[in-house]
């Protein structure tokens, strides 16, 4: 889980350092997050990058848990989007997405 999590949040400062996400992480409340991502991009920065993104924000922007929680999760937080993009970091559970996708259908 705990690789998943970096993975997912190298991923989450990489987007975050591109000037489209700066109104996203302003709207939740990390003014000025989009520019020094970006910055330390510009610098090389990146495994640095990653601890830039707190356990809150993760959890603002990411869902994880099993299948069972992320798809209750998904279904609470997606009362307005007509589609989803999955990225999944699971390198040990390989029937975890078959398990995700069955339990957004029920």
């Amino acid at each position: 889980v705990e690789r998943a999590r970096r993975k997912a949040r190298g991923q989450i400062s990489f987007y975050g350092s591109t000037p489209a996400y700066r109104g996203l992480l302003d709207h939740h409340g990390h003014e000025g997050l989009q520019e020094t991502l970006n910055r330390m991009s510009q610098q090389g920065q990146w495994g640095e990058m990653t601890g830039r993104i707190s356990d809150a924000l993760f959890d603002t922007i990411a869902v994880r848990g099993t299948p069972e929680q992320v798809a209750a999760k998904l279904r609470s937080r997606n009362t307005f989007a007509d589609r989803t993009t999955l990225v999944l970091y699971n390198e040990t559970a390989p029937d975890a997405p078959v398990d995700l996708v069955r339990k957004l259908e029920s």
